[in-house]
């Protein structure tokens, strides 16, 4: 079958690699949808400290089983949706309901630990088929079902906080993320007023059309000019900067949601005062647990969030080095891969 495989920083090739089979537990989907993101990006820059070249990227997916394996529950032809990664379901973490937290979580994840889904075909690991792999019935489009992934992180990180309490939401960044957060806050709590807060117009426009109330380009204004009342902020960046201003911008009583990965050995200069005299409640949010990919699902299959926007670009194997371009380049916040 035909693969894009990553070799290198800067060298990812579409070459023939030999089709996958599906052991006990284990199904292979024929790839229907897949979405390239700023990890993929990230990954294609500098590599990943999870990865050895060379390995088939992408992680997130929809499909067509098109072979079942022993007890994985799945028949060929189920149409599919899944997530990158499977919980042992046996460490303290699994056991205490942080699936997200598993002790394992690496030893099969698609596209860093195993091949992943810019492919013709991937295999799906049995941790992952078991719990985090979805049927998602004849009606779904799989280009919105290969939002499952993405979606899954945003609800788990979304269930940490009170959105009810939350009257002004402060959003810092408006890339394909933050405008998921946008969307599932209106999903849940259509009084609260957004705000959005970007340096690019682009992105801000498109954030104006998904529903937010209000946008700030921080080029042009000075961010923390509008320290005035947020309960809630979400940094959506993964910019250690952008973590001060979060903290900064955030009311008494309120809470920061750090979603955005800032790299390893970051440091955030806190404001102890503030954090202490004023009740901040700080959360960190990592990935997703099987609650949070069910859940996800049942929202995109309402139809009321605008995810297939978010894509601004559309390519085949054969040419998806133009899809890194876009996502570079920033013309695309998200682009479809069709395999």
């Amino acid at each position: 079958m035909r693969a894009a495989v990553f070799y290198g920083v800067g060298d990812v090739r579409v070459v023939d690699v030999v089709k996958p089979t599906a052991g006990v537990g284990e199904v292979v989907i024929k790839v229907e949808a897949a979405l390239m993101c700023g990890t993929d990006v990230k990954t294609f820059r500098r590599g990943h400290p999870l990865m050895n070249p060379p390995r088939v990227i992408g992680h997130e997916y929809s499909g067509v089983v098109v072979e079942a394996g022993a007890g994985s529950g799945f028949n060929v032809g189920d149409r599919v949706a899944g997530v990158n990664s499977g919980p042992c379901l046996e460490c303290r973490y699994c056991r205490a309901g942080r699936e997200n937290l598993c002790t394992t979580l690496d030893e099969a994840l698609i596209g860093f630990t195993f091949d992943g889904v810019f492919a013709e075909y991937c295999r799906i690991p049995s941790r992952i088929a078991r719990v985090n792999l979805l049927k998602i019935g004849d009606k779904l489009p799989f280009e919105e079902a290969a939002f499952l992934e993405p979606l899954s992180c945003v609800v788990h990180g979304l269930n940490r906080v009170n959105l009810n309490q939350a009257e002004e939401i402060a959003i810092l960044g408006s890339g394909s993320i933050g405008l998921m957060h946008l969307q599932i806050i209106k999903h849940r709590n259509p009084e609260a007023k957004v705000w959005i807060f970007d340096p690019h117009w682009e992105k801000l426009e498109k954030a104006k059309q998904l529903g937010a109330d209000k946008v700030v380009n921080i080029r042009e204004e000075n961010l923390l000019d509008y320290r005035y009342g947020f309960q809630l902020v979400v940094e959506s960046v993964g910019r250690v900067e952008a973590w001060d201003n979060a903290v900064e911008l955030v009311d008494k009583g309120g809470a920061v949601l750090f979603f955005g990965g800032c790299p390893k050995g970051t440091k955030l200069n806190l404001d102890t005062y503030k954090t202490h005299y004023e009740e901040l409640t700080l959360l960190g949010a990592f990935h997703h647990t099987p609650r949070d990919v069910k859940q996800a699902l049942e929202i995109i299959k309402t139809g009321q969030l605008r995810i297939r926007e978010l894509i601004g670009a559309e390519v085949t194997l054969d040419n998806i080095n133009e899809g890194f371009e876009a996502m570079m380049s920033g013309r695309a916040t998200k682009v479809l891969v069709r395999p």
